[in-house]
């Protein structure tokens, strides 16, 4: 990486390991290595930036990192002016920028550990809520507004109750950043989760240079940056209704070689199709991973090392645009040597070959113009052919 001339760079560098961690590209220990060497790369530039010592950021801002206190979830009006500083974050949707109960119930991760989508797992919800001794008027005000102890004590108490409901683990560390009075504090997933949601914005996905060029200017362009939170909090609560409706129905079927889940329309409604588009197709490695993760909590555990196959039937292209996945019990089965790690790349998505293997025996031509080749588009007369060549290479 070498040595960072500012903090921008430094803080393009945390999310773009945010973005492998959050979309499951790299394993716990790939992720926390890292963690630690970006941590010491700061330090570094933090004791080089020193009053006196004329080195600032590239932007002219200090940075600002106190690496010697393990700041959780941190929402302190005095902070600096303008700094990176690390933190312990919930694995809860844009905390900073939401109320506790939408932040939690749309989350992935409680919404796989709970199983929301069912009476049941609303119920164990507002249990969870319960026991955390949160009042109603408190969960659903803007969590900038919450008491400041209550927000200090949360992570303790969260502690006492996890154990009970499936629920641990649900902080890891990572980054924050502070713009001063310019906008609230953002962690780096929250920041990821933005430039995420432009890419996929669906009132500009018909254009896909407008969407990336919008996802790219949030990373430095703080006007950009606020407008997109809006975007982000609304594609999120629309993929995890879509997750949720289809888990409630069963549209996941497990077959003997892999699981398959295939969306086609009026299943989706109007908002959901322009998401899933194949322009857009980050939604679906998103549904995907958060369908795996709600099947490995509430499914068969003899099923969990099984391949994911998830395809989106677009109207438009007459075509079906399919994801394929491997869960990490699927890499487990497979007894690879214990230094082999997703961060690795000895991990990697196979499933760019199989589906070239599986299209060559059925005679079909799959079209691949994305950066993942484990996702492809294939015509809708040699979609089921396609599926059942599958079983041969999986």
């Amino acid at each position: 990486m070498g040595k960072p001339q500012g903090m921008d760079t430094v803080w393009w560098a945390i999310l773009g390991l945010t973005t492998q961690y959050i979309s499951e590209q790299i394993d716990e220990e790939g992720y926390q290595l890292v963690v630690n060497s970006i941590s010491d790369t700061v330090a570094q530039l933090n004791d080089s930036s020193v009053p006196g010592s004329g080195n600032n950021s590239g932007n002219g801002e200090q940075i600002a990192v106190d690496l010697s206190t393990s700041s959780k979830l941190i929402m302190n009006s005095k902070q600096p002016t303008c700094s990176i500083q690390p933190s312990e974050e919930f694995r809860f949707f844009m905390l900073r920028h939401w109320s506790l109960e939408n932040s939690m119930q749309y989350s992935s991760f409680i919404v796989s550990r709970l199983g929301t989508w069912s009476a049941r797992g609303k119920s164990v919800f507002r249990l969870v809520i319960a026991k955390l001794g949160l009042a109603i008027s408190e969960i659903q005000q803007s969590y900038t507004h919450l008491d400041p102890k209550l927000k200090s004590e949360l992570p303790v108490r969260w502690d006492r109750v996890s154990s009970d409901y499936n629920l641990e683990n649900a902080m890891f560390n990572s980054f924050v950043r502070t713009y001063g009075w310019k906008m609230p504090p953002i962690s780096a997933a929250d920041h990821v989760c933005v430039s995420n949601a432009l890419l996929i914005d669906s009132t500009v996905v018909a254009d896909w240079k407008v969407a990336f060029y919008k996802a790219y200017d949030c990373l430095a362009n703080l006007n950009v940056l606020h407008t997109g939170l809006s975007c982000a909090l609304k594609t999120q609560q629309s993929l995890v209704d879509l997750a949720c409706s289809m888990l409630d129905q069963k549209l996941v079927k497990t077959l003997s070689k892999f699981r398959l889940a295939v969306i086609n329309l009026p299943f989706s409604s109007t908002s959901t199709s322009s998401l899933l588009s194949s322009e857009s197709h980050l939604m679906l490695i998103q549904l995907g991973n958060l369908l795996i993760d709600a099947l490995r909590n509430h499914g068969n555990p003899a099923h969990a090392k099984l391949p994911f196959i998830l395809a989106y039937y677009d109207p438009q292209s007459l075509a079906y645009t399919v994801f394929g996945l491997t869960p990490p019990e699927y890499h487990a089965s497979a007894q690879l040597p214990p230094s082999t790690s997703t961060y690795s790349g000895d991990l990697r998505n196979k499933f760019g070959l199989i589906f070239e293997l599986s299209a060559t025996d059925c005679g079909a031509e799959i079209t691949n113009s994305y950066f993942d080749t484990c996702i492809v588009s294939i015509t809708e007369s040699k979609f089921k052919t396609f599926i059942d060549k599958l079983r041969k290479h999986l």
